[in-house]
């Protein structure tokens, strides 16, 4: 820190990670991706668990994809890279095919999930970069192929790049392979990335999709979403069918109902303090948290003793998951939190501990930045008051229903 006589400064906060893990990196984008979100803030510290179990949901599926087209989309862009070569940079032909499709679909009746719709040629999110983990996930490029990777396959590649290229995509150089997708990928639309292209998907298109998450995803909830009909009209993952997807679904299920009480806390709290602080009445606010508590207790009330028992070992398991490394206070205000709802079910709400444990956990993730304790971001929430992290976790749930809603429609 840098101080004057009447100026202290202080650097912009910022977030980096060096791209070393292709995972690691793919949870840092989708942390910052759901943060943009209002409803998606995380006071709890809980995002780590959330992304986790949605992977094991609904692997391949995060909460920036919007078509299932747009996974073909994006194979098809990779094999007409791989197949021509040119001087131009591989980003600067991806960017310009990936606009070339965004004006197509734009002329298109159908705008739903459509990247770009709005910002147009200012687009910074692409396709590409949303989808490239579903690829990856879903055995449709070599496990562990990098953009850069297909450069080298492209015709005319030096042995020099090639050499730098990852264990798989060296194999397929190697074989003189063109393409590096599977030998039964569907074949672009007639005119792709231009010419009357559509979000919509063919029956072919949509039963090719549904067999590669058989074959990469098979006993997962994803799989069992987009080939059952019933699940995609559940609000929730386990509304029509608790048993799919196993152990995940159990604990993914139980985390969302026992920590329910938590996030309503948080908002709960923010009314409290405009009250006390400004004298601000904020009823309107107030009986919709209520409702939402009235509502989780009676969905909760049959389930008690399950989510008791879950609240013992398989809660102690789940913080422990060294693919969550959840940090020590992060599993400490888990614990002690869910332990108060299923000590009180009735009462939690209005649990003095548990609002102790609510305002700690944000005090000490965000500092300065916090909303409870009376700072600028609590100044700024008062100017227009909303409930804050107090939604159901659902898991990437309204994703997937839009994905089985293509899929369905394809039929």
């Amino acid at each position: 820190m840098l101080r004057t006589e009447s100026v202290v400064w202080e650097p912009d906060s910022s977030v980096g990670w060096i791209d070393v893990d292709r995972d690691e990196a793919r949870r840092v984008r989708e942390m910052l991706g759901m943060l943009t979100a209002p409803e998606a803030v995380d006071p709890h510290g809980i995002l780590p668990i959330l992304i986790a179990l949605s992977d094991r949901l609904f692997p391949g599926v995060t909460t920036q994809h919007t078509r299932a087209k747009y996974v073909l989309f994006c194979g098809w862009h990779l094999q007409r890279i791989a197949a021509t070569g040119g001087s131009a940079s591989l980003s600067a032909r991806l960017r310009h095919d990936e606009l070339e499709l965004m004006r197509s679909l734009l002329d298109s009746d159908d705008h739903r999930g459509l990247f770009g719709r709005r910002s147009r040629e200012n687009i910074r999110t692409t396709p590409i970069s949303v989808y490239w983990s579903t690829l990856d996930r879903w055995g449709l490029i070599p496990n562990g192929f990098r953009l850069d990777d297909l450069s080298a396959l492209a015709p005319g590649v030096s042995s020099g790049h090639a050499a730098q290229l990852s264990d798989d995509a060296r194999l397929m150089a190697e074989s003189k392979a063109v393409g590096i997708l599977p030998s039964d990928f569907p074949p672009s639309s007639a005119g792709f990335p231009g010419a009357d292209q559509e979000l919509g998907l063919t029956r072919e298109q949509a039963d090719y999709l549904v067999d590669r998450v058989a074959a990469t995803c098979g006993g997962t909830a994803l799989h069992a979403a987009l080939t059952d009909e019933r699940l995609r009209h559940g609000r929730r993952p386990w509304s029509v069918d608790e048993t799919i997807g196993g152990q995940a679904m159990t604990d993914a299920r139980c985390f969302s109902e026992l920590i329910h009480p938590a996030r309503l806390a948080y908002t709960k709290l923010l009314i409290d303090d405009a009250r006390s602080a400004e004298g601000l009445e904020l009823g309107d606010m107030e009986t919709q948290l209520n409702d939402s508590f009235a509502a989780w207790r009676d969905e909760t009330d049959s389930r008690l003793d399950q989510l008791r028992e879950w609240a013992g070992e398989p809660l102690d398991r789940l913080l422990a998951d060294p693919e969550i490394r959840l940090e020590p206070r992060r599993r400490r205000f888990v614990r002690s939190a869910i332990d108060r709802v299923v000590a009180d079910p009735d009462g939690c709400l209005d649990d003095p501990e548990l609002h102790r444990l609510v305002r700690g956990i944000e005090g000490a993730l965000k500092k300065n930045k916090a909303r409870l304790g009376g700072g600028e971001p609590f100044r700024r929430w008062m100017k227009q008051p909303t409930m804050l992290a107090s939604n159901r976790l659902d898991y990437r749930w309204g994703r997937v229903r839009g994905f089985a809603d293509d899929i369905a429609e394809a039929s």
